[in-house]
């Protein structure tokens, strides 16, 4: 196709060529099976006729489907020759409803649809191998073609356009064209769903819906989306900020029910503390983390413990999250959230790993300080009555530290004996086998062994190594608070000699 000026020629394949004149200047607009014509005043289409059309409309045609169309005229009309057609068409009767319901797609005339879709239908009656899809897809074709060839939408596709386009790209057209329903009805008609067009409609009422209360237009477009199942309102309410409707955006998103797209949302308008708590009901520790980073990078660290403070799960969280990466400002995070358990825990901690027990004893610096650190400790835990018990614990130990510091410097030889690490019992079975009687009974009065306690592990720690001597001389000290039962058991155990036993049976009797 050639144009200049007003005139238009169109030239064939072989030469021949026809020539078209126009009142005003032409734009050409090329498509996939003709060109568009456009001027000021009317849209024009030139495409080649297809096959199909030729061979039934020709004059004198006596291809199958031209036979098929008149028979279904006479047919219709009640007349013989309808018979004498459907003979004469022959084994080319599929062929023959293939053209008739082909040329039903190119036609653009409603009444001549009807009449070819008739003619391929009054021949699918004796004809049962032709696929019944094709003619049934070929209908919604033809619907789909009819309503947006209207002049209220304005759409005038071809059949060719039609299927290159695909019915997904045409429901956006016409939701971008503000023709929602329609939009819909082809989506549904074509088995297409239909979130997007209400997304789009929803966008476009609050475009529009400058006069309206923020409730109404809430309740409408949750109203509208709940039609589509499973539908999320996410990308409406960011909209709705975007168009500085943030208590729009922010009753909207309560509809939201995927709480992956509802928290960021909440967080990108400002919503903090409800961001917080959706993440903390979502059960997700990834989206709570990453929820909690966000409020921290955008608010006062004193602002930021105020808000997590009051949210046990989201306080826990970040705790975890400082014990691991920012150790320096855990003691500041756990004393503005008035935690003296955890800041008691974590100073242990920190005094365990500098101050080495077995290393503090070669050096009087790190053994004060972890002497120091332990009193500080047991303060810590006195804030609240529930840890009383860990209170004591740590003064206990700061005090065995202290008695195994004492009897490290009096051990003969000063490093001959390794009192530091070792727990009460270790540290009184260590005296027994050193048979330091004084430093014994210092353990014992000081830490409040109880007799049976102090019997038994004598008399384990003796049988252990073998001392059967010191074994029975220590059964005939005094009665026995545990019996001599103990003594027979441990004796056998660590295989006494008999007569050792035998004096124990001795006692029992």
């Amino acid at each position: 196709v050639i144009r200049w000026e007003e005139q238009l020629v169109m030239v064939g394949p072989y030469g021949d060529w026809v020539k078209y004149s126009y009142d005003d200047s032409v734009v050409l607009i090329p498509e996939c099976d003709g060109v568009r014509i456009l001027s000021d005043n009317v849209l024009d289409f030139l495409y080649r006729v297809p096959d199909c059309m030729v061979e039934i409309y020709k004059p004198g045609s006596t291809a199958p489907s031209a036979l098929l169309y008149d028979a279904r005229q006479h047919f219709d009309n009640q007349t013989a020759r309808a018979d004498e057609n459907l003979r004469a068409i022959g084994d080319q009767l599929a062929e023959a409803i293939d053209s008739c319901v082909e040329a039903a797609g190119f036609t653009f005339d409603v009444a001549e649809q009807k009449k070819l879709l008739r003619a391929a239908s009054y021949g699918h009656v004796f004809c049962n191998e032709y696929p019944k899809d094709k003619f049934r897809e070929m209908c919604q074709s033809i619907r789909v073609l009819n309503s947006i060839r209207d002049a209220s939408v304005g759409i005038p596709l071809t059949y060719l356009q039609y299927q290159a386009l695909t019915p997904q790209v045409l429901v956006s057209r016409l939701a971008n064209s503000h023709h929602h329903l329609l939009a819909c009805r082809v989506a549904q008609y074509n088995g297409i769903g239909i979130e997007r067009v209400l997304h789009h409609w929803a966008k476009m009422k609050i475009f529009k819906g400058d006069g309206f209360q923020d409730q109404d237009l809430c309740d409408a477009i949750v109203a509208k989306l709940r039609t589509c199942h499973g539908s999320s309102v996410a990308s409406v309410a960011s909209y709705a900020f975007q168009r500085n409707r943030k208590k729009l955006a922010a009753m909207l998103l309560e509809f939201e029910t995927r709480v992956s797209k509802q928290v960021p949302l909440l967080l990108e308008i400002g919503e903090l503390q409800r961001a917080i708590d959706k993440a903390i009901e979502s059960g997700d520790g990834d989206l709570v983390y990453y929820t909690l980073f966000y409020v921290k990078q955008r608010i006062s660290l004193q602002e930021f413990l105020s808000i997590v403070n009051h949210r046990p799960q989201a306080s826990s969280l970040f705790i975890s999250y400082c014990k691991k990466t920012e150790s320096d400002s855990l003691k500041t995070v756990l004393q503005s959230m008035g935690k003296h358990e955890d800041i008691a825990g974590t100073t242990f901690a920190d005094i365990l790993n500098e101050n080495n027990p077995l290393e503090a004893n070669d050096d009087p610096n790190k053994f004060a300080n972890l002497v120091s650190g332990l009193q500080r400790t047991a303060d810590l835990y006195t804030f609240t009555k529930e840890h009383a018990f860990e209170s004591k614990a740590c003064l206990e130990y700061s005090k065995l530290l202290k008695t195994q510091r004492k009897l490290q410097d009096s051990a003969q030889g000063g490093h001959a004996t390794q009192y530091m690490g070792l727990s009460v019992a270790d540290s009184m079975s260590q005296c027994i086998m050193l048979g330091n009687t004084r430093a014994l009974s210092q353990l014992k009065s000081d830490f409040k062994i109880h007799d049976r306690q102090f019997w038994y592990l004598k008399i384990r720690t003796l049988a252990s190594a073998k001392d059967w001597n010191a074994l029975q001389d220590f059964a005939n000290e005094k009665k026995s608070p545990v019996g001599y039962m103990p003594f027979l058991n441990l004796a056998k155990k660590f295989g006494a000699p008999n007569e050792v036993l035998a004096h124990f049976v001795g006692k029992m009797s």
